[in-house]
């Protein structure tokens, strides 16, 4: 196994461990309000993973869309990864994680309009509903992205 999948399967696994702790986070918050406070260290530790999982997914889907179809990442007709260029691309990410991926995006939505958007200065202590509502936002982005990391650490190597 190279240097490059070793990394993908590390961040794939802080993916996981992040998202579940933000999930934890936000369910101990919604059952203790005096918690909030201190969920702001993992918080800004799970924005900070998520630009990290971010960059990652960025490298790999370029990646991905030139190994495709052997061109730049904007094609000729301006559009970048076609669904069946996404599919094929998924391929190799257990179904688990798409499932999760999906349920992730329909927390995304149902998050914005119960919590609203979510501000904080530091002037401000934590609220409980900001401290649920960041948790939750950062978790489903992070399982949004799971699959895709998973499925580029999984991909075969093929002959170079």
């Amino acid at each position: 196994m190279n240097k490059r999948k070793r990394h993908l399967q590390v961040a794939e696994r802080i993916c996981i461990g992040v998202a579940a702790a933000c999930l934890g986070a936000a369910s101990l918050t919604h059952l203790f309000a005096d918690v909030s406070t201190y969920v702001l260290p993992l918080v800004l530790s799970a924005l900070l993973v998520l630009f990290y999982v971010a960059f990652a997914v960025a490298g790999v889907m370029r990646e991905f869309a030139q190994s495709l179809g052997k061109r730049p990442v904007q094609g000729e007709d301006g559009t970048l990864i076609s669904i069946a260029e996404l599919k094929q691309l998924l391929q190799w990410s257990p179904r688990v994680y798409k499932l999760v991926a999906l349920l992730a995006l329909a927390t995304i939505p149902l998050t914005m309009f119960v919590f609203g958007g979510i501000s904080w200065t530091t002037a401000a202590p934590l609220t409980q509903q900001q401290a649920i509502g960041a948790s939750l936002y950062l978790s489903s982005m992070l399982l949004v992205m799971l699959p895709v990391i998973a499925s580029a650490a999984r991909v075969p190597d093929g002959p170079r």
